[in-house]
């Protein structure tokens, strides 16, 4: 839960912006490509350089989340760390919902186990019930009316509400959205909801990135 573990928008904005006018891929248009196919296509230089500060942001989490691996197995030993204390420590805060708890300790267990597949595919849509449960502590409407049917909020747009983005910060906020939904990132959640993952997506790195936004979701309220 250090800040040392996640990285600073503001730093990589600073150090991009200091590379204007020197680096060409700054310049140039860049097309994000997912299963080999074009995603997106930044065209202006604001969308260039949020392009390089995106993917820049995804290569931080990844290194930092190959740090955390290690110290979760050094807690492991040390600590009893497993997905029942795990479970137990987050429930603590208001933040998750205490009937989330054994759905939750199945996603954990199988983390501890090594099986990341079903680890991402359990505790991903948790994580957007627990930003839909941030939401509506906040007073905010987690639906939307859609030719007279009431539809729930896509995950990208709870991750847009102001409130929200206030109450993370800009680097929590950046990183749940590049992991999650953010062709430019993981897209995790999207992958994972229309049945585009891929074996080979599904790694403890990967598992690890979302173990750790639930424990920075912690920082929100303690009960």
């Amino acid at each position: 839960m250090d800040d040392s573990f996640v990285p600073s928008v503001q730093r990589i904005k600073s150090n991009l912006e200091k590379q204007k006018g020197k680096s060409l891929g700054l310049i140039f248009p860049i097309v994000s490509i997912r299963d080999g196919n074009p995603a997106l296509r930044s065209q202006t230089e604001d969308e260039i350089f949020e392009d390089h500060l995106v993917t820049s942001f995804v290569m931080e989490y990844k290194i930092s989340a190959s740090l955390l691996e290690m110290i979760f197995d050094e807690l492991v030993k040390a600590k009893n760390l497993n997905h029942e204390t795990l479970v137990s420590f987050l429930i603590s805060y208001k933040v998750y919902e205490d009937n989330s708890q054994q759905i939750l300790k199945v996603g954990f267990e199988r983390y501890f186990s090594g099986d990341y597949i079903s680890c991402l595919h359990i505790l991903t849509s948790q994580i957007e019930r627990t930003f839909r449960h941030i939401l509506e502590k906040l007073g905010i409407v987690t639906t939307v009316i859609n030719q007279e049917a009431i539809e729930e909020k896509t995950l990208g747009t709870i991750l847009r509400e102001p409130k929200l983005k206030e109450l993370l910060g800009a680097d929590i906020t950046l990183y749940a959205t590049a992991l999650l939904v953010d062709k430019r990132g993981d897209n995790l959640r999207n992958d994972i909801a229309h049945g585009l993952i891929r074996e080979e997506i599904c790694t403890r790195n990967m598992a690890t990135s979302l173990l750790h936004i639930f424990l920075l979701l912690t920082r929100l309220n303690q009960g």
